[in-house]
């Protein structure tokens, strides 16, 4: 009998996220007003760190490539996160939360170790991405402390090769089957696993921590569960705009007449000026993956991205009802967070992320509801998403690691205390990769690297004013001279003593297995080898650096392009 229920269940759960957006809403009709079970604290409560039984349970939901700004919980106009609006009510919201790196195994790398990709080693500009057993994970101190662990992730960029499973008692890769096929039921099965694993261990004398990772909304996009074209056509949708689409092109850089050639290093990126391999849109009415009609129209893309993000909310909310129907949630802190955004034709860069440190794929969805839950806050200061680890061990009563970098932001959400003035990220493919440091008001942005800089907005420095700004439209660093040097001054203390020991590492010096590789090569995770100009090794000093004497270069067509440089996907 109980096998039968637990099949029945499943059943439903696929059929829901199959149908659609009507029937996927009509599972959310609680979300619209009282949540039953919730068992919601008064506005003004400090939530418990642990019940009467012992350490609460804790339930780490993660997405990939979601955008919070294309999240209803943030303001979007299309309803792409209903199930995640409802656990806002009872959570700590952050606004304004950053990944320290945007791409997924650095980024998830900082988040377990709450270091930053430059000390952990796990950087994009390192292929053979690792994380050392030297470094104490989230996980492993849960365990000491007498957690039980598993996680269900259904992506190839966190496999068990990448070590950043270290701790985990139970440890799937959820996103293929026995066979190491791609497994067909990817988008929903970390909830069917997680669901299954909860079920079995909620009555154990140990707390669980389970973490369910949702690759829904990453290319290819197929609407993650849901229809693809959920929100094509409607009201929401944006001018036509047609896109080149591009298989194995060229972007040259029209490099200064001072140097002897100027197309010297064309570029194998097709994601610069326009949609790469893995924007194609799959084709589902030609049964198999075929170029949609209306692939290059970039409003049809960004249309089934937010198709995936809806999946992924469908998928992730089946798990938080399954904690309420098996009364769980007054003894279980669950948390959201995400590893990076999407840029989706921002700043001429398409579909992709990892290389600029724009807010399209910097900007995280994160909260986190306590045991018990609050009254919906919103917290509206600047916060590194890998402060999740210490944050969550304040909550339960457990010391953190002195090595640590990240810092705890548990007594700022129930004290006076203020979060950290200032939140870095790193990001991009290059050996001297890009820095940012942000405060409550203004980015900096930190662009050593060369071809970066001709890429980006050809500036070694760009400054934002990001409350202003938040599309990052007007590099105001030329006009606001005493924010750029404070910033500046703060962003070189913060790097000089590590960074040119960081831009030198070049791998991890860990094969990736033919099976794992080809995972990661059909998401875009890993292309060609990396074929780095020794020159661009040297470190520049950005204490005097100008940012008056830069000018501006397009992208233009190469005569003679040569031998391209190899960059990975």
């Amino acid at each position: 009998m109980r096998a039968e229920m637990t099949s029945n269940k499943y059943a439903l759960l696929r059929t829901t996220l199959a149908a659609g957006v009507a029937v996927a809403m009509a599972i959310c009709v609680g979300c619209d007003g009282n949540q039953s079970g919730a068992g919601v604290a008064k506005a003004g409560d400090t939530p418990a760190v642990a019940s009467a039984k012992g350490k609460p349970n804790i339930v780490l939901i993660s997405l990939c490539s979601v955008r919070a700004d294309h999240m209803s919980l943030y303001g979007y106009a299309r309803r792409t996160t209903p199930s995640f609006e409802a656990l806002a009510r009872e959570s700590y919201v952050f606004d304004h939360a950053y990944t320290q790196w945007p791409k997924t195994a650095p980024a998830f790398a900082a988040i377990m170790s709450a270091k930053y990709g430059h000390t952990n080693g796990v950087m994009r500009i390192t292929p053979g991405q690792f994380l050392a057993d030297e470094h104490k994970t989230l996980c492993e101190v849960l365990n000491d402390a007498g957690y039980q662990t598993a996680a269900f992730v259904s992506t190839a960029a966190v496999n068990s090769e990448t070590n950043i499973n270290q701790g985990f008692q139970t440890f799937e890769e959820v996103w293929r089957d026995a066979s190491g096929r791609a497994n067909p039921q990817r988008h929903i099965a970390p909830t069917i696993r997680a669901i299954d694993y909860i079920e079995q261990h909620k009555n154990d004398d140990k707390p669980f921590f389970v973490w369910a990772h949702y690759n829904n909304a990453h290319y290819y996009y197929d609407g993650g569960g849901v229809p693809p074209e959920t929100f094509v056509d409607d009201d929401h949708m944006g001018p036509s705009e047609v896109v080149e689409l591009r298989r194995n092109p060229l972007t040259c850089l029209d490099i200064p007449a001072d140097l002897e050639d100027p197309c010297y290093r064309p570029l194998k990126r097709p994601d610069i000026g326009g949609l790469h391999r893995g924007a194609i849109q799959v084709d589902l009415r030609a049964g198999g993956r075929t170029i949609h009609p209306r692939a290059t129209d970039l409003a049809y893309s960004v249309a089934v991205y937010d198709a995936g993000i809806l999946g992924g909310d469908r998928a992730a909310g089946a798990l938080i009802e399954e904690l309420r129907d098996l009364k769980l949630m007054d003894n279980t802190i669950v948390v959201l967070v995400g590893d990076h955004g999407e840029s989706l034709g921002d700043q001429n860069f398409y579909m992709e992320h990892g290389r600029f440190p724009y807010d399209s794929t910097a900007r995280v969805p994160y909260m986190i509801r306590p045991v018990g839950g609050v009254k919906e806050e919103r917290i509206d200061a600047p916060v590194a998403s890998f402060s999740l680890a210490p944050t969550l061990l304040d909550m339960i009563g457990v010391a953190k690691p002195e090595e640590w970098e990240a810092q705890s932001v548990y007594a700022a959400l129930t004290s006076d205390e203020k979060f950290p003035r200032w939140v870095y990220t790193e990001s991009g493919y290059e050996q001297m990769f890009s820095l940012t440091i942000r405060d409550n008001q203004w980015k900096l942005i930190w662009v050593p690297d060369e071809t970066d800089q001709l890429l980006q907005r050809n500036s070694q420095f760009e400054l934002y004013d990001w409350r202003a700004d938040p599309t990052e439209s007007k590099n105001v660093v030329t006009s606001h001279k005493d924010e750029f040097g404070q910033l500046v001054k703060k962003l070189q203390q913060w790097r000089q003593p590590w960074y040119e020991q960081a831009a030198g590492l070049k791998s991890g010096g860990h094969a990736i297995s033919s099976q794992n590789a080809k995972g990661l090569k059909g998401m875009g995770y890993i292309g060609g080898a990396d074929d780095i100009d020794p020159a661009m090794l040297a470190i520049q000093d950005v204490s005097v650096a100008s940012p008056d004497d830069f000018h501006r270069v397009g992208v233009v067509t190469c005569p003679n392009p040569g031998k391209p440089e190899q960059y990975p996907n």
